[in-house]
């Protein structure tokens, strides 16, 4: 009987010192470096390597030519719109949320004459 005493004790002591441990990971602990989400770029050169990139694929972009003939072609002019105009539906409710039946919640007025 002693020794399953003893055990009940361990680990709850087992548990106390594992919660302790995550609340101290979790909360109280400084990040380090490696962890950061964001990190700093090396140097310059490898910001205008970056610019650089960047400014060729944006005048790769800018260089791009939209073919617009296939409008103009017989084979566009023959596709046939199959849509369903749908009809007006009927506007419902002004507010959802209040009680179904018609019964809306009581408003007061108050007069500035305190009658």
């Amino acid at each position: 009987m002693n020794l399953f005493k003893d055990k009940k004790i361990l680990t709850a002591v087992f548990i106390l010192i594992l919660i302790a441990a995550l609340v101290y990971y979790f909360f109280f602990r400084e990040p380090s470096p490696t962890n950061d989400v964001l990190t700093e770029v090396g140097s310059a050169e490898e910001d205008s390597i970056i610019g650089r990139d960047l400014l060729v694929l944006l005048a790769e972009l800018k260089a791009t030519h939209l073919d617009l003939s296939i409008f103009d072609s017989e084979a566009f002019g023959s596709l046939v719109d199959f849509g369903v105009i749908i009809d007006k539906q009927p506007k419902g409710r002004d507010n959802p949320f209040a009680p179904v039946g018609g019964a809306s919640f009581a408003t007061t007025t108050i007069s500035a004459g305190g009658q």
